[in-house]
């Protein structure tokens, strides 16, 4: 599946026209053989800066680009060192953030976008969350059941 199909069905909506850029270089960064679970258009944030772009969950990382002329960006963790995930939902805004020992980054998009990319990193890893030790905290989709009821 590529990036675009991945918002579609994830979004349930096309992408917009500046958001094309975006999609494009990020479906430049997968790797060959390198699945996409999910995707959504976001603001993505980091330590330094601020930018919107692309967050796509793939069978081997978490990646989140940015396309537009002049602003290339990427940031990608593996899930094997994925640390922590945060999430947080109000009426206006979803709000996820993903750690690892020495970086992190967080993802802004609306609440409908955000509660259909809930459910997909409320299954990161399920079959093997302890293992991973990813730790995934907030209650828009009941991730601490899921891993309370993966450890019982």
């Amino acid at each position: 599946m590529t990036i675009d199909e991945a918002i579609k069905r994830t979004q349930k909506k096309r992408i917009g026209a500046l958001s094309r850029f975006s999609v494009r270089y990020a479906q430049s960064l997968l790797l060959p053989g390198e699945e996409v679970i999910a995707a959504v258009v976001a603001d993505i944030r980091t330590k330094r800066e601020s930018f919107p772009g692309v967050t796509a969950i793939t069978d081997q990382r978490i990646l989140a680009a940015c396309g537009l002329p002049g602003i290339r960006r990427s940031i990608s963790f593996p899930l094997d060192k994925l640390e922590n995930c945060e999430e947080a939902s109000t009426i206006i805004q979803y709000k996820a953030t993903f750690r690892t020992r020495r970086d992190a980054f967080a993802i802004t998009t609306g609440p409908d976008a955000g509660e259909a990319f809930s459910a997909f990193i409320a299954g990161l890893n399920e079959d093997n969350l302890d293992a991973v030790k990813v730790k995934i905290t907030g209650k828009v989709s009941g991730p601490t059941f899921l891993q309370q009821k993966k450890r019982n």
